[in-house]
């Protein structure tokens, strides 16, 4: 008997082993905040063969919960290990000093993950794949109104890549990075409205899309 669970532990390690040593596609783990669907059916909607998207969400909106998540499921999940791997947090700075000063925190602490910040929100993202310049709006409520106006029932559950051509990433990813040298005279991501790095993700899974 005891002969028998040496051997079954022993098997069980060659198995993890040659599971380890398996090649494997690299991994862009990208933690959401809240409990919205919009930045999961976003993403989720990139196919490429050469990477894999995996969306998480705690229901946390604390950049730094979202940080402790995203950095346990890459341990968890060897997320990191390869060349390739990328680990992001996405999130919302609500024109939210406090929110802002948690985020610069949090970059200071978890070096490994990149924290790509909106402000206000993430459908500043998505207005760039309508409009060159999106307009400064106070609140993340009026943003998403605002991007009613362009895809008609818009709420966040909507899988919105039905309302839009992804052909147009390019397009969307240029508009973003036009608007944000604008900023160049305000050092604090914070001033600067409307702002967003997700075209930084996008254009790092599009390199993998070819």
């Amino acid at each position: 008997m005891v002969q028998f669970r040496l051997l079954g532990r022993i098997g069980r390690v060659k198995t993890t082993k040659k599971r380890r040593e398996r090649k494997r596609s690299p991994v862009v783990l990208m933690v959401v905040e809240g409990r919205n669907k919009t930045e999961t059916l976003y993403f989720e909607n990139f196919i490429c063969k050469d990477i894999v998207i995996k969306c998480k969400s705690n229901g946390e909106t604390d950049i730094e919960n979202m940080a402790i998540y995203a950095d346990k499921v890459s341990k968890e999940h060897e997320i990191g290990d390869i060349e390739g791997d990328k680990i992001y947090c996405v999130f919302d700075l609500d024109l939210d000093d406090k929110k802002y000063h948690k985020y610069l925190n949090a970059v200071e602490k978890w070096p490994k993950i990149n924290f790509i910040p909106s402000n206000p929100c993430f459908e500043v993202w998505l207005m760039y794949y309508f409009v060159k310049n999106p307009k400064a709006l106070s609140t993340s409520k009026r943003v998403k109104n605002e991007l009613k106006k362009l895809i008609p029932n818009y709420n966040e559950g909507l899988n919105v890549s039905k309302d839009f051509l992804y052909e147009h990433h390019k397009t969307a990813i240029e508009r973003s990075k036009n608007k944000n040298k604008l900023y160049d005279a305000k050092p604090e991501i914070i001033d600067r409205n409307p702002y967003t790095e997700v075209g930084d993700i996008v254009e790092y899974i599009l390199n993998f899309c070819k």
